[in-house]
């Protein structure tokens, strides 16, 4: 077999898939993804020719029984049980050679990865992510309503569990946790209606449109706060305000809210509030602000000629011919930056933000093979695995002969990045 030989699969729906690696198909020959009775043919051939009639793509794989990954990958495939319907669907819509009667759960997750690679346009991450909880055995909903894959990796992050048929606004409303006491007491100052269950995310909205549409209900609440907090400093209170104002008294006596007035004598003012005359605050004379206005002038002058004898600029350091090391450290930067080109931005700020983060990984290798893989940061990443979690940014293709690794994010943005 010719070094570096590739090979296009026809599917199921006599399309041709690839090309793929010919040491690639040998190793799904191997697993058992494709049969002899498959046809295959080279990339620069028109012919289609048998699996079984190519000795090279039948015979047994280097290390077959010493390969720990093949190994694990032969016992995982030999699981019989059946593809969701909805990876299915995805997995034909990207032209998945291998009949789905072949999978399984994991591998066709695996397939998804795979198939992105040489559709990245077609990738789609709320896919990529039923046929991953898929492959785990985490059960998930196909309804718009679901929570999106970011959520659920948010919630997961902050050590939350995900129920089974979460929606959106459960999921927001669990991310951002309760209304905060500020907000419960401005809420019922202006008496809005907070609907159950109501996020600290959603308190603030409706918080923000009633100041909005009615501000002096804003300058009443503030103007209450101001008399509370001087009747607190003049001694005149004696117990805890809990209400800026009381609330309607409650139709049904079994629903009314209990009771905040303080029954009995009056408590004693807290120990650290004082209800006598306050004293009076000595400031400092002038004589001591001007002589710490002349020392501060001094120290600056002082550091002006210092810098000036020992010409300690930073821009010149980092850029000038004093320091090198500097100049090619900038040079640096600005050649990864020019290697990152947007493919599709459908939110033109978020396809910024994106491009931004991917300047940012420190990208020192692409490695091929039947899974190609990029070095980021130390840690090898393959096609599928998310490199930014709280931003959703995932690796959508590793191409190794153009040394190319293209990202996304759950918003569509797509941007690749050129290895120098």
């Amino acid at each position: 077999m010719i070094r570096g030989a590739k090979f296009f699969v026809k599917g199921c729906d006599g399309a041709a898939c690839g090309p793929f690696r010919w040491t690639a198909v040998r190793e799904w020959v191997a697993v058992g993804y494709f049969t002899a009775d498959d046809v295959v043919r080279l990339a620069d051939v028109t012919e289609w020719t048998a699996i079984g009639g190519i000795p090279e793509l039948m015979a047994t794989p280097p290390g077959n029984e010493t390969n720990e990954a093949l190994t694990a990958l032969r016992r995982r495939a030999s699981e019989k049980k059946p593809i969701a319907p909805r990876t299915e669907a995805y997995l034909k819509r990207l032209g998945c050679p291998v009949r789905p009667e072949r999978l399984n759960p994991y591998t066709a997750f695996l397939w998804v990865r795979t198939m992105e690679e040489f559709h990245p346009q077609q990738a789609d991450a709320n896919e990529r992510w039923a046929a991953g909880e898929a492959s785990n055995d985490r059960a998930h909903s196909a309804t718009e309503n679901d929570a999106t894959p970011a959520q659920i990796e948010s919630l997961r992050a902050k050590g939350i569990a995900v129920p089974v048929g979460l929606t959106r606004l459960q999921a927001q409303r669990l991310i951002s946790g309760p209304p905060t006491e500020g907000q419960l007491r401005r809420i019922q100052f202006y008496g809005i209606p907070l609907p159950e269950g109501a996020g600290k995310d959603e308190a603030s909205d409706l918080i923000d449109r009633h100041i909005r549409e009615n501000w002096d209900s804003e300058e009443a609440y503030q103007a209450s706060r101001r008399k509370i907090e001087s009747e607190w400093g003049d001694g005149k209170k004696t117990g805890p305000v809990l209400k800026l104002r009381p609330a309607p008294p409650a139709a049904d006596a079994k629903f009314a809210a209990p009771s905040t007035v303080r029954q009995g004598p009056p408590a004693a003012p807290p120990a650290h509030r004082s209800v006598g005359p306050r004293p009076t605050r000595r400031t400092p004379s002038r004589a001591i602000i001007i002589s710490c206005l002349l020392g501060m002038v001094v120290l600056v002058a002082a550091w002006a000629i210092m810098r000036k004898r020992t010409g300690a600029d930073s821009n010149q350091a980092a850029l000038g011919s004093a320091n090198p090391a500097g100049r090619e450290a900038v040079t640096a930067e600005i050649n990864v930056a020019r290697s990152v080109t947007v493919l599709e931005a459908p939110n033109r700020k978020l396809a910024e933000q994106l491009r931004g983060v991917v300047v940012a990984l420190p990208l020192t290798g692409i490695m091929g093979g039947a899974e190609p893989r990029a070095l980021i940061d130390g840690r090898m990443y393959r096609v599928g695995d998310a490199v930014d979690r709280p931003r959703g940014v995932v690796i959508l293709q590793i191409d190794s002969d153009k040394n190319t690794v293209v990202f996304g994010d759950g918003a569509g943005s797509i941007v690749r990045r050129l290895l120098e």
